[in-house]
């Protein structure tokens, strides 16, 4: 008998989401970023295996599980995982913030800055982007590095923040306040 296994979750702290035995052919989805799959079988010298296929879909919402934020009117403050203990670890992190109203938009001010200021904000900067589609759909409404403190408005309810830092950075990161008021009539 063999059994084909899946998880999901990382391998520390994993949930088994289906158990598959012989020739089964299933088909299903995951709700979080990875998963994991285990063969077993009954046999110690095995002649049989197995072939997957697997499609990455569109991120949810969900999927960022707490880099998701909710903004409402009153001022919220989050910082880059390395404000408090300077590190030289690369970083690679986002958060995706939506307006708890529709008809909302949201302001991200960007309180304190200890990234290093370089050309292109190439050691590490934070990249803002309007509503959360994919990236690469050249959506940018700002790029920050250096000592200097901003502030930004998104034209939707929806705002991807994308923070970069490479082991060259040196980097303090940053300390933001984010926001939602009511869109300014047109």
């Amino acid at each position: 008998m063999h059994k084909y296994m899946f998880f999901s979750g990382s391998p520390n702290s994993r949930t088994l989401l289906k158990k598959f035995c012989n020739d089964e052919n299933p088909i299903f989805q995951t709700e979080t970023k990875s998963f994991h799959v285990m063969f077993y079988s009954a046999h110690p010298i095995v002649d049989v295996s197995f072939v997957a296929k697997y499609e990455l879909l569109s991120p949810t919402l969900e999927l960022y599980n707490d880099s998701y934020m909710v903004a409402d009117d009153e001022k919220q403050y989050f910082t880059s995982p390395d404000f408090f203990n300077q590190t030289d670890i690369p970083m690679n992190i986002q958060w995706i913030v939506m307006a708890k109203e529709m008809n909302d938009v949201i302001v991200l001010e960007l309180a304190y800055s200890g990234m290093p200021q370089s050309y292109n904000c190439r050691e590490a900067a934070l990249r803002v982007y309007d509503n959360v589609s994919d990236i690469e759909t050249d959506n940018m409404i700002g790029q920050f590095c250096g000592p200097k403190t901003v502030s930004i408005v998104s034209s939707t309810n929806r705002m991807l923040i994308w923070y970069s830092a490479n082991w060259s950075a040196h980097s303090r990161g940053f300390m933001a306040v984010y926001y939602s008021k009511q869109k300014d009539p047109i």
